[in-house]
């Protein structure tokens, strides 16, 4: 080895000895700042959320409730609307059965001036709407617990209730009673769209008879109650012949 060389090993020893953290030091400070830092980081990462990961959290858990809420009133008011639907459905159907029954035992004979038949139309809800009334046999009315008569007289109408709405009533009373006015009176369907009633004479159907001056009563009696549900219009009929002559 050569002086100049021995010189040289000699003075990078002298270097290393007399300044040891000159070489590699931007590692070594590298070192120490991510042993500072990253236990911080990772403990502030596991041990919560950032505002904007709550906010969104927030947000998306109110669109997901609000849909839920809609959903549920509307599935709530659809069937509450099925239900009224339902429930005026067999409101009509039992009027339509009573109705059909009395138009079945209607009973009307020249001779007896207390018994009639007649209906026609008028226009009380800016359509045609009828009214009808006749004489039929149906339970005995009692007085004194003895039966006076099983003729009675019923009349169909529609007039506005007491709430302003247009229902069809139904009055009935003892033609033999001195009083006819001591009618009982009950809503038979309420808030209609309109009734009409036809009567057959054997050849065709016609919108208003008097037994009066026909002679008789008709051969069959058709009722329709129409009822408006929303924008729809729903019709509900029933057809009695009537067999007592």
């Amino acid at each position: 080895m050569t002086g100049r060389d021995s010189q040289h090993r000699a003075g990078r020893e002298a270097e290393m000895i007399m300044a040891p953290g000159t070489v590699g030091r931007p590692a070594d400070e590298e070192m120490e700042r991510h042993k500072r830092i990253s236990p911080m980081s990772k403990a502030g990462r596991s041990g919560g959320f950032t505002l904007l990961e709550v906010l969104v959290a927030v947000g998306l858990a109110a669109a997901v409730l609000a849909a839920l809420y809609a959903t549920f009133f509307s599935v709530l008011r659809s069937r509450e609307a099925v239900d009224r639907a339902l429930e005026r459905s067999a409101e009509i159907r039992r009027f339509l059965d009573r109705f059909g029954s009395e138009a079945h035992s209607a009973y009307f004979s020249a001779n007896n001036p207390l018994t009639s038949f007649s209906g026609e139309e008028n226009y009380k809800l800016g359509a045609p709407t009828s009214e009808l009334s006749f004489t039929s046999f149906n339970y005995p009315a009692l007085v004194e617990a003895r039966p006076v008569s099983d003729l009675v007289y019923i009349r169909y109408f529609v007039e506005k209730s007491d709430s302003g709405i247009y229902a069809l009533y139904r009055e009935s009373a003892n033609p033999f009673a001195a009083q006819k006015g001591a009618a009982f009176k009950v809503e038979a369907v309420e808030d209609i769209d309109g009734f009409e009633a036809s009567f057959y004479n054997g050849k065709e159907w016609v919108k208003a008879w008097d037994s009066s001056l026909e002679g008789r009563p008709p051969e069959a009696v058709k009722a329709v109650v129409r009822i408006r549900e929303g924008r729809d219009i729903s019709e509900f009929s029933a057809i009695a012949r009537v067999k007592v002559r």
